[in-house]
């Protein structure tokens, strides 16, 4: 499949997941409070009781509870429990009726149905060694929900406490990491947390340091001294947090004002001006461009992005102005049984002083060999390698693998001079801004993550460094690659990935949009444009093409012209089609000297049959067309709630 439409289809795929709705679904439901109280027991485990207040539009089985399993064995239970209308916390009736529940991996199933109503659900449960405790401090580090989770939360309020104590003891410390508007407050008995809105997937955390007597019936975590590397954690965390809350509101300012830039560029690139000019012109008759020459047809087809098979174009070019004649030969392949019995050869006639750039380097490239005076270059001297080399030939690979790397060498740099040549550009020009793209925004792109990163992130500086080094490290394949459109949406879309890697997610949302105009960008932007007199050409020549693969093609009696026919066929990729509808009908020339593609068409169509899978086989190998972390190991749970 062509490049362009596999790149147009993975940017459709990306564009669809980020711009439809999450669901299709006419149902809809709102989690309009949740209550949670948490108790930490002596002996490490940790008990929570959770009453949520759904609102339902349409009709529900029941609801979901996720927990993670970070940092805690197991549990002790889970039970979810119908409740009146009027429950609250603390107050919860002894004779409710428990629920149907089941657990499916982190996500535990509450049957409970309901249709256009507002309900509440009460749920507890115990987990298993949640708590750690060291030398000198105990530790409840815990996330209650997360980027598992994807429905809001409203009105959420969280009060962890000691069991059995109503007030903290003395040298007891809270903490909250929280980027989407929570507050927090150490209330006399324990850690309480509020928020009006969690927003779906984001994360927070709480902590609350106290007395390690407390946890008498428990082992050591760890028989260290924690509480002042805890300290200095969250000393370094107030101090990130402080910086992003600095610069923030002015990066996003900033990324408001590249977003606008990136806008306009995404609608220049969609409507490019050319493209649309290309709409107005009329296809060249079928007669206007056959008699065009192969090479300049096949720079046309593919905008000036050649490929290795594409001097056979460049060398019918050389034979269509007179430059070298053509021979019809045996091979001199005669240790490949799957090799043609013939090949041509191209013999050097006239001088080569007013020939373009890219073709005096072609001829001094291949055209190595002499004979009566005169310099020659036969398709068999390809250095190409088959399955046969592999079995038979393996003493001779070595030689093959140098003879292909010089081959290669020579053949960037003729592809290099080609798509210079200053003749092709009056028909074909590669878009500058093309270049602006690779080679000055995407630089720029990851110099600004890496920006964000340092001012934004609440992750640690190494983090920031090794997605930095990432994004670099990839960028700088996909330059070596040289595939354009592809590779860059794909290393954009990377880049969205990286930062969320790197801690840049809530309140960045216009720096999260970025990625997705540089990837429609990226697809809708052309490496190269067909200038107004190519516009023409460029389309006679595509229904040419199609007319040879739908046998709608009328050959001419002239064998000048039905010769010069079949090479555009070669050049063009339609040799096959072109022998099959028509191979019959061509009139075999009386001497070798005249016609000389002509003489076998089947010969002929063979050799470049061979020669284009061969050296496909052999140059296109490998190618194809906001968590923070300290010493303690981070926090554990997470999950989310929602429905079914």
């Amino acid at each position: 499949m062509h490049f362009r439409y596999i790149t147009l289809f993975f940017s459709a795929i990306i564009l669809t997941l980020f711009l439809s709705p999450s669901s299709a679904d006419a149902r809809s439901f709102s989690i309009d409070s949740v209550d949670i109280h948490a108790f930490i027991l002596p002996d490490g485990d940790l008990y929570v009781e959770e009453l949520y207040t759904y609102t339902f539009n349409g009709s529900y089985n029941g609801t979901t509870r996720i927990i993670g399993d970070d940092d805690f064995n197991g549990f002790e239970f889970f039970e979810a429990y119908k409740v009146p209308d009027d429950a609250v916390m603390g107050n919860i009736p002894k004779d409710i009726d428990p629920l149907k529940v089941e657990k499916d991996n982190y996500t535990f199933k509450i049957y409970q149905s309901s249709k256009d109503e507002t309900k509440k659900v009460f749920y507890r449960y115990r987990l298993k060694d949640a708590i750690r405790k060291y030398e000198d401090i105990g530790e409840f580090y815990w996330r209650f929900f997360d980027e598992m989770g994807e429905d809001d939360l409203n009105d959420l309020e969280i009060f962890v406490s000691l069991y059995g104590k109503s007030q903290l003891p003395d040298n007891s410390y809270g903490f909250m990491h929280d980027l989407t508007g929570g507050t927090y407050e150490l209330r006399g008995g324990g850690l309480y947390y509020h928020n009006k809105k969690l927003p779906g997937g984001e994360p927070f955390e709480l902590r609350l340091l106290f007395p390690n007597d407390f946890l008498n019936e428990m082992d050591y975590t760890k028989k260290e001294e924690m509480l002042p590397t805890f300290l200095q954690e969250e000393a370094d965390y107030d101090k990130k947090l402080k910086r992003r809350t600095q610069w923030l509101p002015k990066l996003e300012s900033t990324n408001s004002v590249f977003l606008i830039f990136l806008l306009i560029l995404c609608l220049y690139s969609i409507f490019y001006p050319r493209r649309i000019a290309r709409l107005m012109t009329r296809p060249l008759r079928f007669s206007q461009v056959e008699q065009m020459d192969s090479f300049t047809l096949t720079a046309l087809l593919r905008h000036l992005k050649f490929q290795p098979q594409d001097i056979n174009a460049a060398l019918f070019r050389l034979y269509q102005n007179g430059i070298v004649s053509v021979e019809r030969v045996e091979t001199n392949d005669t240790d490949n049984q799957n090799s043609p019995d013939y090949t041509f050869k191209f013999v050097l006639e006239k001088s080569t002083a007013e020939l373009a750039e890219h073709e005096k380097f072609l001829i001094n490239w291949l055209f190595t060999k002499s004979e009566n005076g005169k310099k020659y270059f036969s398709l068999d001297q390809i250095p190409v390698r088959t399955m046969r080399d592999h079995k038979e030939n393996w003493r001779k690979l070595g030689e093959l693998k140098k003879a292909e790397q010089t081959f290669k060498m020579f053949y960037k740099d003729w592809k290099k001079l080609a798509a210079a040549d200053k003749e092709l550009h009056e028909l074909v020009k590669p878009v500058f801004f093309r270049k602006v793209l690779h080679y000055v925004l995407t630089p720029l792109w990851i110099v600004w993550i890496a920006v964000s990163g340092i001012l934004l992130s609440m992750s640690s500086m190494f983090a920031i460094f090794i997605g930095t080094i990432s994004l670099i490290l990839i960028y700088l394949f996909v330059l070596y690659k040289k595939r354009g459109r592809i590779y860059f949406t794909i290393f954009y879309f990377i880049s969205l990935i990286v930062m969320n890697m790197m801690g840049m997610d809530y309140g960045t949302e216009n720096l999260q949009v970025l990625p997705f105009t540089f990837m429609l960008i990226s697809v809708f932007l052309p490496e190269a444009y067909t200038t107004y007199r190519g516009a023409s050409l460029y389309k006679g020549m595509k229904k040419w093409r199609k007319a040879v693969k739908k046998n709608e093609l009328e050959i001419s009696s002239n064998s000048l012209n039905t010769e010069r026919c079949y090479q555009h066929a070669i050049a063009l990729g339609r040799v096959e089609y072109f022998h099959a509808f028509y191979g019959e009908s061509i009139t075999a020339s009386a001497t070798e000297a005249i016609y000389p593609f002509l003489i076998s068409p089947l010969d002929t169509a063979t050799i470049y049959s061979y020669n284009y899978r061969t050296i496909r086989s052999t140059y296109y190998r490998g190618n194809s067309s906001g968590s923070s972390t300290g010493s303690s190991g981070g926090s554990g749970g997470g999950g989310g709630a929602g429905a079914f």
